[in-house]
């Protein structure tokens, strides 16, 4: 016998239920009978039915009671029936036993019978006899108060209670089960644990370990860390090995050479940091010792008041239960309330990067996620994914006769034509090798790598010389353990798993060294390729696009039929002999066989829920995850573009009136994205061509993921194209294309016009925006939690881009700019607290950030400047370009209306020496943004200014309110002043006035005289008024050692002023609060302490952002302007 847990954990299972749910409405605990002393009153009879929710599908049916509990407590026995069940492939519940997939349990009346309702339609009964568990005895809970018996499935015990089946996930029958309620557990509570015991025929699935191997890298940071001198003594007579190695004739034992060095770089690691397992699951961080000791004195009393020998003990010892219960719930809140203030508090003071990679840890913490699974366990699951990746890879759709991959080129080769040095090797180590990616088969991760640079590098250069010498690299390098990432669809099925694979970092080192020597040797890749390619994005290849398909209408006079083609299993079925054949006249011997040594011999296993599949070669495709295989897959689908781009028959399809540098373009690629342009009469035909070259190659597209736009009139969905006559549709491979009124292109939505849809790309954005914005609320983002100004970086970094996508290339009217900026808005005031129509004009000053017309003519501007100054001449948009002159054009559109962007920008001559460089163009962004706020301070007559806003500081920069130190409620009260909620609604003064308002406070507090100082300079005017003029006073920066002393002397006079004046305020405003503790301190110590002269290593540069502490002596740092 095994219990339930030790089952379900080595099945990887999760009951869908662990607990019990009684029928509160069957007992009533009467707390002031025998001096609170709970007691069972009389039952009342009630309609008792039981809601299966399991989702089982209309083809399944239930089958099945295998057993029938036993053990049932004592004081559960009055009414309940306990029942069990397993669905199966018969017909319906019953009780006739056998094997099974699904158990369910439950709470009941006496009934013989137990509704069920199933997906599909389909209502089956349990009719499970319940003699084994209770005596039976008469009793009408099955029928109505009437008399009259329950037909129907669904019924209802009370409008506040019920009862729940518990479902058990298995694989198969149980034999002998045992199912236990532990009242005695519920701690005063409805939910019941519930043990499940059985037996079964077949042995349990094996237990997989943690695959990876780990360390303490967070001692790494200590300063008497010995991990980098242990790892250059082990190290060193490797690398004289490696010197005598490189002039040899012999080749090397590479499996030896890469063992050696992870061999070095384990025990290194083993000895200064040590290893460690994976973290348990469970919340141990939040559980303290304190926690652990109020717990154990909870369970403690409410065991004797379970042993209670009498009445009046028992009385007393629960009164003592119920002490302990209340202080331990009061130890959990505190725990919470203190654990979620050091979260905030380290978000708010830790680096911006820092800050946010937390988040996005948390983020995909929290997001669902569907990893393949197996009924069988993680071996059963890691199995059928490899059974599965050997069927795409194996090649079935290559042609027989296809020709064969170039030999192998003869080694060794001379090492004076390796393309990079060690130089290269330590800046990508440093600079390009990605951190906190997930190791490959050895375990080593980049971050093991940055302490030991100095010695490892020299010996990295030699194997990666050796490398290149031999065309040959150790077998771990070539090891790739594929993880299944879910895709979309049924989480069950293998083809709906994006195969990712884990390889060694070192492999991704040398790959990183061989990236830049192979793109510039080999061949050119042809002009509409425009995926991973250097300076090409989504959004040029997107706006070529919107350019081509208005050339198409001006030409033809009708927008052009555009089919978005999908390719099915793309990297996977990649017939590496075409790379070979496509690069061997380009690249040089060393570096084909490298290539072919790389990604032909390479090993794959399937790595799930810590099962590893036994390995296999694939005979197709590049590895995904690597970063050589975007170059090659565009290499390998290069030849695509010059097959549509081969004329027709003039008799079949006439020529088309406009050419690019002599080029027909009707194709775009994105990697393998693929649109196809063409008219109604030419499309079949490029279909014709896209299959044809499919079939060439060895791989397939995917008709049913493809899309066809304006394929029928009016871009119906009927898929018939004009003028190739009624019934004949776009497909390929004979099946038909779907068709549709819009498709998202590289994200961006196109219309059946073949232009960017404005209007679903803001409908898009502005709910993606809000989405986000609100899954961050939970997380703190907002009043109660985070800072104003942390929660306005978050939104510039995470929230803003999503409103900003697409936006550098799309066409805003008034309307689309009202949108836009009601869509920040919405955000800003879930950001800091507001109500629904609240303004956000001054939390958007204070933050400095711009307004979202600001922002479209700044990413517009951006746009066109690296448009005219930073792309090549052979990306397809300046291919276009100088067909782009009509104001018709978007391009040319958005260059004569942006107010920021002037064509002499550009520069001049062939090399555009006198373009303006990125300084000049911030320069002039930051006059554009400085010229936007004046406007908006001093608007046209009959407008006024804005009040809020004019008392503001009138220049670009986040207001020091929001960072400099001072205490929680200093900074409440200052924020609320600034923002006008400080009076926020009209409350009568204490002088008798009715109506407390701004400029009344301002007058009866005697705020003029209280801060006119004698020290003062002569002629002030203390606009708008004294406490706003002193606040736009306050320091941005600390200041330097020798004014810090005259900078403090001359706010301890005045700041307390000011934080008493906004007391007083805040008690006039608030007549009923009570204002007890550090809420009445007005002295201002956190800011005079951080103006007090310590040492001089408190001195900073006046470039330098400063740090600040607020009460609680938090480091503070002040942000950059937010815009930038």
């Amino acid at each position: 016998m095994i219990s339930l847990l030790e089952f379900l954990s080595s099945l990887k299972f999760h009951t869908l239920l662990y607990e019990w749910l009684l029928d509160t409405g069957l007992y009533c605990w009467n707390a002031s009978f025998a001096f609170g002393e709970p007691t069972l009153v009389k039952q009342r009879r009630r309609r008792i039915v039981h809601h299966d929710d399991a989702n089982v599908s209309s083809s399944a049916s239930a089958s099945g009671v295998v057993g029938a509990p036993v053990g049932v407590p004592d004081g559960a026995a009055a009414g309940a029936g306990v029942v069990s069940g397993v669905v199966s492939g018969g017909g319906s519940f019953d009780d006739s036993g056998g094997s099974g997939v699904l158990g369910a349990s439950g709470v009941s009346g006496r009934g013989p019978g137990i509704g069920v309702s199933l997906d599909g339609g389909a209502v089956s009964g349990v009719t499970a006899d319940n003699s084994d568990l209770l005596s039976d005895s008469s009793d009408d809970s099955d029928c109505t108060d009437d008399g009259e018996p329950v037909n129907d499935p669904m019924s209802y015990i009370s409008y506040a209670a019920g009862s729940i089946i518990d479902l058990f996930i298995g694989t198969h029958g149980l034999l002998h089960p045992s199912l236990i309620v532990h009242s005695n557990m519920s701690i005063n509570s409805d939910h019941h644990p519930v043990s499940l015991s059985f037996a079964f025929d077949s042995p349990p699935p094996v237990r997989v370990d943690h695959p990876r191997w780990m360390w303490n890298l967070s001692k790494l940071e200590d300063p008497s860390c010995s991990y980098a001198p242990l790892f250059a003594n082990r190290i060193a007579p490797f690398h004289d090995d490696l010197v005598s190695l490189l002039p040899s004739t012999a080749c090397p034992d590479f499996d030896a050479l890469g063992n050696t060095l992870t061999d070095c770089i384990h025990s290194s690691l083993t000895e200064s940091v040590g290893r460690r397992l994976p973290k348990p699951p469970g919340n141990a961080w939040f559980w303290t010792s304190d926690l652990q000791a109020a717990f154990d004195l909870r369970e403690h009393l409410h065991t004797r008041w379970l042993r209670s020998p009498n009445p009046f003990e028992q009385c007393k010892r629960w009164g003592e239960y119920l002490a302990a219960k209340k202080a331990f719930q009061k130890a959990i809140r505190r725990r919470r309330r203190q654990s979620w203030k050091q979260f905030c508090t380290k978000m708010a003071t830790q680096p911006l990067g820092d800050t946010t990679g937390t988040l996005k840890r948390i983020i995909r913490g929290r997001s669902l996620s569907a990893p393949f699974s197996h009924p069988e366990g993680p071996v059963a699951a890691a199995s059928t994914m490899a059974q599965h990746l050997r069927g795409i890879y194996a090649g079935d759709s290559l042609l027989p006769n296809r020709p064969n991959a170039p030999p192998t080129p003869l080694v060794p080769h001379s090492v004076d034509e390796c393309p990079f040095d060690a130089d290269d090797v330590d800046y990508y180590l440093r600079k390009r090798l990605a951190r906190r990616r997930a190791p490959g088969g050895d375990h080593i991760r980049a971050e093991m790598l940055l302490p030991i640079r100095e010695s490892l590098v020299p010996v990295l250069y030699l194997l990666f010389q050796l490398c290149w010498r031999w065309s040959r690299t150790p077998a771990s390098w070539r090891l790739a353990q594929v993880v299944p990432i879910y895709k979309k669809g049924d989480p069950l099925d293998p083809g709906n798993h994006r195969p990712i694979s884990l390889t060694s970092v070192f492999r991704k080192l040398l790959e990183r060294c061989l990236y830049d020597p192979l793109v510039s040797s080999a061949p050119a890749l042809d002009v509409v390729q425009g995926g991973f390619r250097e300076r090409r994005g989504a959004p040029d290849q997107a706006l070529c696009l919107h350019e081509l398909c208005l050339h198409h209408t001006l030409d033809y006079g009708s927008p052009p039929v555009l089919a978005f083609l999908d390719i099915k299993s793309a990297y996977d079925t990649v017939d590496r002999a075409v790379i070979w054949r496509a690069l061997e006249t380009y690249v040089s011997d060393a570096m084909l066989g490298l290539l072919q040594h790389l990604f032909d011999e390479v090993s794959v296993q399937v790595l799930v829920s810590g099962a590893v599949s036994d390995g296999f070669w694939p005979g197709t495709g590049v590895l995904q995850g690597s970063i050589l295989s975007p170059f090659l897959y565009s290499v390998y689908i290069n030849s695509l573009p010059a097959v549509l781009r081969a004329p027709f028959s003039p008799r079949v399809v006439e020529r088309p009136p406009r050419l690019y540098n002599g080029l027909w373009i009707n194709s775009l690629m994105y990697a393998d994205d693929v649109v196809l342009i063409g008219t109604a009469e030419s499309m079949p035909l490029l279909l014709a061509r896209v299959e044809a070259h499919s079939v060439s190659l060895g791989y397939r597209w995917n008709p049913l993921k493809s899309v066809v736009l304006n394929a029928g009139v009016g871009g119906g969905a009927t898929g018939v194209s004009p003028g190739l006559g009624a019934g004949v549709s776009l497909s390929l491979y004979g099946q038909a294309i779907p068709t549709a009124h819009s498709f998202t292109y590289l994200g961006l939505p196109f219309n059946v016009k073949g232009s960017l849809d404005t209007d679903l790309l803001l409908t898009r954005n502005s709910q993606s925006a809000l989405g986000a914005m609100r899954g961050l609320q939970s997380l703190g983002l907002h009043s109660a939690s985070f800072s104003k100004l942390l929660s306005a970086k978050l939104y510039a970094a995470f929230i803003r881009p999503k409103l900003e996508f697409g936006m550098s290339i799309s066409w805003f009217l008034k309307r689309h700019l009202k949108l836009l900026e009601k869509a920040q808005n919405q955000c800003l005031r879930l950001a800091f607290g507001g109500h629904r129509t609240s303004s956000v004009v001054v939390f958007r000053h204070l933050t400095n950030l711009p307004t979202m017309e600001e922002r479209v003519d700044i990413l517009t501007s951006k746009m066109l400047w690296r448009v005219h100054t930073q792309l090549p001449g052979d990306t397809l948009l300046m291919v276009l370009a100088p067909s782009l002159v009509s104001f018709k054009h978007r391009l040319n559109k958005l260059a004569v209306k942006n107010p920021i962007w002037d064509p002499t920008f550009a520069g001049g001559g062939a090399d555009n020496s006198l373009a303006l460089d990125r300084r000049g163009l911030a320069d002039k962004i930051k006059v554009y943004r400085l010229d936007s706020l004046q406007c908006r301070l001093h608007p046209a007559p009959p407008v006024s200014p804005p009040v809020l806003l004019s008392a503001c500081r009138p220049s670009l920069m986040v207001d020091p309110i929001l960072y400099l130190p001072m205490s929680v409620f200093d900074r409440s009260r200052t924020l609320r002043w600034r923002m006008g909620w400080l009076p926020a609604r009209p409350v009568p003064c204490r002088c008798g006035a009715p109506h407390a308002s701004r400029n009344h406070l301002l007058a009866c507090l005697g705020v003029a005289s209280k801060l006119l100082f004698t020290d003062d300079p002569l002629g002030a005017d203390y606009l708008p008024n004294p406490l706003d003029f002193w606040l736009n006073r306050l320091p941005r920066m600390q200041p330097s050692a020798s004014k810090l002393v005259s900078s403090r002397s001359f706010w301890s006079v005045r700041w307390p002023v000011m934080l008493q004046i906004f007391l007083d305020i805040d008690m006039i405003c608030h007549p009923d609060a009570e204002f007890t503790g550090k809420a009445l301190d007005s002295s201002g110590s956190a800011f005079l302490d951080w103006l007090t002269p310590v040492s001089s290593t408190t001195s900073v540069s006046g470039t330098t952002p400063i740090s600040s502490s607020d009460s609680a002596g938090v480091t503070v740092a002040i942000p950059h302007l937010l815009s930038h």
